[in-house]
């Protein structure tokens, strides 16, 4: 996956910007691996919490050896973009002691907490911070085939984010391939 982007990156510098993917990050060489990625060309980081459980099932955001990547991730002034779709309460707290513990990081909640399952408001406000951000990929999606265009739910989600962290706290991103 790193190197398919890292590829197209290289071949069309202006078109494409990439986050590293870590898998686990549960290895001791995690940071120095996301330091190399960024090096080649990577912007930041992005976890994504269904995926990374999948490969470890105890991950914790304040847990010990994800705390060294984000201090790494820290001292590179890096993004972290965060895909907490299926966070629990606790998850939301750590995401939160993550944002407010390392005073270069911004951090962005995917798909503002994707709000087809619940709870999803509160996972979106872990952003309500200054180095915080959402984004709205994949909203369209969100609903699935029950919504046309022109997504009338989808024009409702974009609504609450602009009211709720100002335009310039909202990102649109396609997620592709998704």
């Amino acid at each position: 996956q790193n190197a398919t982007v890292l590829e197209a990156i290289r071949r069309w510098p202006g078109r494409f910007v990439g986050f590293a993917y870590l898998g686990a990050l549960d290895q001791p060489d995690a940071p120095d691996r996301l330091e190399r990625l960024i090096e080649a060309g990577m912007s930041g980081l992005k976890v994504e919490l269904e995926r990374t459980r999948r490969l470890r099932a105890d991950f914790r955001f304040d847990g010990e050896r994800e705390w060294r990547v984000w201090e790494r991730l820290d001292q590179l002034r890096r993004p972290l973009i965060v895909d907490i779709n299926s966070a629990t309460p606790e998850d939301i707290l750590a995401v939160r002691r993550v944002i407010e513990d390392f005073a270069h990081l911004k951090v962005m909640i995917c798909h503002i907490g994707w709000p087809a399952r619940a709870g999803w408001q509160e996972r979106a406000l872990a952003a309500q911070h200054p180095r915080g951000w959402v984004d709205l990929a994949s909203l369209p999606a969100i609903y699935g085939p029950e919504q046309e265009y022109p997504w009338p739910r989808s024009q409702e989600l974009v609504r609450w984010a602009v009211e709720t962290f100002g335009a310039e706290k909202v990102a649109w991103g396609t997620d592709y391939p998704g």
